[in-house]
């Protein structure tokens, strides 16, 4: 329902549990993935998946902390995928695919081109021994299993 009496939600309301928004999880997911496809086109395709899970509050179906929880719990479990070898395998098939149709080079130079223009994050200048606050940790670097890739954004 919609916190001001004067907004007609244009979905219907839900009936069951809301948190986290399975939409917002599903399309942050799905940004962290194609983003690990295309680096090239991150910022497009989170933005893009900022808005689509904007969308599910102007509608009227979801609280800001349902979206919110879905943009922590989309990027975690895209993290597991991305240390699946089957899923890597598959989408690196996918990646050189999408890459072709949008006349990009492979991958492997874009992330080449990628890694020189990076500067290192402000938990790889923290000091060895010294703890790190919440607000050395980058947003969207999610390390879910050990030894599981990080998952910057």
């Amino acid at each position: 329902m919609a916190l001001d009496a004067h907004i007609e939600p244009c979905l219907e309301p839900i009936v069951n549990s809301a948190y986290p928004s399975g939409h917002a999880t599903w399309v942050f997911m799905a940004a962290v993935l194609l983003a690990d496809m295309v680096p090239e086109r991150r910022a497009a395709i989170w933005s893009r998946a900022e808005d689509f899970a904007r969308q599910r509050m102007v509608g009227g179906v979801h609280y800001r902390s349902d979206i919110d929880a879905g943009r922590i719990a989309g990027p975690v479990v895209a993290s597991f995928m991305l240390a699946s070898p089957k899923y890597r395998a598959n989408a690196a098939v996918a990646a050189a695919d999408l890459r072709g149709v949008l006349k990009l080079p492979p991958l492997s130079e874009a992330r080449k081109a990628a890694s020189t223009r990076a500067s290192p994050s402000r938990r790889d200048q923290t000091a060895a021994g010294q703890a790190a606050s919440f607000g050395d940790i980058g947003p969207f670097d999610v390390r879910v299993l050990p030894n599981a890739a990080s998952v910057p954004f």
